[in-house]
């Protein structure tokens, strides 16, 4: 019998930022979809190229992006039988965001140090 996670606190859906935290929400998400767009496609690289995160932790973050279109999963026909992820066009529509969000906090560790240099 496979155990499943169940959220303790429902998620609030009445707004497109409710609806992106609910999709993008995840330790991993972001790191999946960024280095999918760069050309990563298989399981074991991304677990290489991400390997602080549980090989577990990372399908199951797979999988939610798949249910919720951001990802297509393709199956490979050769010896051995591999598994190969893309990006849908809604998956591709996040990356702006993304970029703009990786924007932000490259801003914010500059202002950080900055600020902790003036300190000093």
């Amino acid at each position: 019998m496979a155990i499943t996670y169940e959220k303790k606190l429902p998620t609030v859906l009445n707004n497109g930022l409710g609806k992106f935290f609910e999709v993008i929400s995840g330790k991993w998400k972001a790191f999946l979809l960024f280095h999918i767009h760069t050309g990563v496609k298989r399981p074991g690289q991304l677990q290489r190229i991400i390997p602080e995160a549980d090989r577990r932790v990372l399908d199951q973050q797979l999988n939610e992006l798949l249910i919720h279109g951001l990802l297509h999963k393709k199956i490979v026909e050769q010896k051995p039988l591999h598994v190969e992820y893309e990006l849908t066009t809604i998956g591709e529509s996040i990356l702006p965001v993304l970029c703009k969000m990786n924007d932000w906090g490259d801003f914010y560790k500059e202002e950080n140090e900055r600020r902790s240099h003036n300190e000093k």
